[in-house]
């Protein structure tokens, strides 16, 4: 959702509950391989950015 991107995880608070359960329940941003990776693959990007991506 690109909201998600622009306003992060906040946003899902304003969601109805039949539009919210579109959403993964369990959101991870955490520090991972396949993070590492998503950034790698991003490479150039601006790190501000490729956290609002991932």
């Amino acid at each position: 959702m690109r909201c998600i991107g622009k306003v992060e995880l906040d946003y899902l608070k304003k969601l109805e509950p039949k539009e919210r359960k579109f959403v993964a329940t369990k959101i991870d941003t955490s520090e991972r391989r396949y993070k590492k990776n998503f950034a790698d693959i991003m490479e150039g990007m601006n790190r501000e950015v490729i956290e609002k991506l991932y």
